[in-house]
């Protein structure tokens, strides 16, 4: 069976390196105009870079014959279907360790993904001193610090490089077994 989740990783990782190049020249007049089209290209190729990591789970999967790989979306169902066929292979573990770690170049893409998607933060409503007076208990606003990382180019370019050589060094490793 050809590995097709092989050609979709590199074509994912070629759409993220195209849109990063295009995000560290924008075009447009105004510099408000050139910034909404940089983080615009920059989340672009977030995207891309998970949508390339799932092709990677897939193309792992593929590599140790896992029958319904259609269903390996995440890292534990990856381990999951391995583990139902005895095997352990270290890109699976690497991977699993990766996506664990909130510090590593994987849980901090993940995490600044996810938080593309997150409903945004309501600001809090201010009472009147009539309206605190009728509380009983005073009821103080504490602000949560906001764990995602700011992200600009050569962050997103630090993890397309990471994911890049993560994906070449297992590949290697893989064909010689």
């Amino acid at each position: 069976m050809a590995n097709s989740s092989l050609s979709l990783v590199n074509q994912k990782l070629a759409y993220a390196r195209a849109t990063l190049k295009e995000a560290a020249f924008p075009e447009g007049g105004a510099i408000a105009t050139k910034k909404l089209q940089q983080q615009a290209l920059l989340d672009a190729a977030v995207f891309h870079l998970m949508c390339g990591f799932n092709h990677y789970l897939r193309e792992v999967a593929e590599t140790y014959q896992v029958k319904e790989v259609a269903t390996v979306n995440d890292c534990a169902n990856l381990w999951a279907a391995l583990s139902a066929m005895d095997k352990e292979p270290a890109e699976a573990l690497e991977l699993q360790l990766l996506v664990g770690d909130n510090a590593s170049w994987l849980g901090q893409l993940q995490r600044y993904y996810q938080s593309l998607w997150a409903t945004p933060k309501a600001e809090p409503e201010h009472r009147g001193k009539e309206e605190e007076q009728e509380n009983l208990i005073a009821v103080k606003v504490i602000d949560v610090v906001d764990e995602t990382q700011e992200v600009d180019l050569d962050v997103i370019q630090s993890w397309a490089a990471s994911f890049s050589a993560m994906v070449a060094r297992q590949r290697e490793t893989s064909s010689e077994y």
